[in-house]
């Protein structure tokens, strides 16, 4: 009975058992702030950088290699929409949604298989062996650098006290 009236009185005077503080982890601060900077603005405008880079510097060799604008046009169909699920991974992680960090990590996953084909691509369109040689280092080097990237990233979704603190469930 007397648990009955204590959670009466409790009800009727507004008075409520005492709560957690609130983290000083928890919101988008920090490291996961530049992520969330990083997969909405920096990373897309990037992107389209280095497409129309491509595009620029491979277009005036399109008709003695017509496979190089097959290559270009692969990577464009590929980069476009990996742009947009990067923009909605970061959106979703900014705006503390409910799957935010799972799709956060799913993107990352899909930036290491994107990574891979990019890899091959260049050496499909049938340029000469000293083009491919240069291409190899270029491509050898974007590779270890999205995966180191995609590691750090990572690791840091699992690790951060921060994220855990923010995207709780």
């Amino acid at each position: 009975a007397f648990g009955l009236k204590n959670t009466v009185f409790k009800n009727v005077t507004g008075l409520t058992e005492p709560s957690e503080p609130p983290s000083p982890y928890r919101g988008v601060r920090g490291w996961l702030l530049w992520l969330c900077l990083g997969l909405t603005v920096f990373s897309p405008i990037v992107t389209l950088i280095m497409l129309a880079r491509s595009w620029g510097e491979s277009s005036q060799y399109f008709d003695r290699f017509p496979g190089l604008a097959v290559v270009n046009v692969i990577d464009t169909v590929l980069s476009l929409p990996l742009m947009g699920f990067s923009i909605h991974a970061g959106t979703q992680l900014w705006r503390i949604q409910p799957r935010a960090v799972s799709i956060a990590k799913k993107y990352f996953r899909c930036l290491l298989v994107y990574q891979g084909i990019a890899a091959v691509l260049p050496f499909m369109a049938g340029l000469p062996a000293e083009a491919n040689q240069e291409m190899l280092k270029e491509v050898l080097r974007n590779g270890v650098r999205t995966v180191i990237g995609v590691a750090i990233w990572y690791s840091y979704l699992n690790k951060s006290r921060r994220v855990r603190a923010t995207y709780a469930a």
